[in-house]
């Protein structure tokens, strides 16, 4: 029996057909004359040149890092692979959104508490505040009825185990 005879040759020809087009389409975008648009301010941008992203920022913009503070993992998260486009300057001393302790240290390094081992913890009973976790050199135990609290710019632990108390 001829092969081009059997309806699945067709259907498995076509979508064949069909992948390679979608393939052909995705390498081959056309970019504008100029080049490719720039990222407006929170933009994330990608390394994927060609494939219609956008991998500048627009100018008066600076790129900062691809990293985060996630509050509900408690640790640092990862955007993507190009960064995130930003009218604020890391370096220039103030740390202000979107720039945190994982992104842009030289500004918010005040804020390491956030990101350390050392937890505030407090006794039920007592009512007494304690520093507990592990810095480079010691770790620290609570007693087993110890609860964490909630640290802040206001109340938090620094790497000695010692309570910082500051303006919230």
């Amino acid at each position: 029996m001829n092969l081009l005879k059997k309806w699945w040759f067709w259907v498995v020809l076509i979508f064949i057909i069909i992948l390679i087009v979608i393939w052909v389409k995705t390498i081959f975008v056309t970019v504008p004359i100029g080049g490719p648009g720039c990222g407006a301010d929170g933009t994330m941008l990608s390394d994927m040149l060609g494939m219609g992203y956008v991998t500048k920022c627009c100018e008066g913009l600076n790129t900062i890092s691809p990293f985060y503070w996630d509050e509900e993992r408690g640790e640092c998260g990862f955007y993507g692979e190009g960064g995130i486009c930003t009218s604020t300057e890391c370096g220039d001393g103030v740390c202000e959104d979107p720039e945190d302790i994982c992104n842009c240290e030289e500004d918010c390094m005040g804020d390491y508490w956030i990101v350390d081992d050392i937890h505030l913890m407090q006794h039920p009973e007592t009512m007494e505040l304690g520093c507990f976790g592990c810095n480079s050199i010691l770790c620290v135990d609570p007693s087993p009825e110890m609860v964490g609290v909630e640290e802040s710019s206001a109340r938090h632990c620094d790497d000695s185990f010692n309570i910082i108390w500051g303006e919230d």
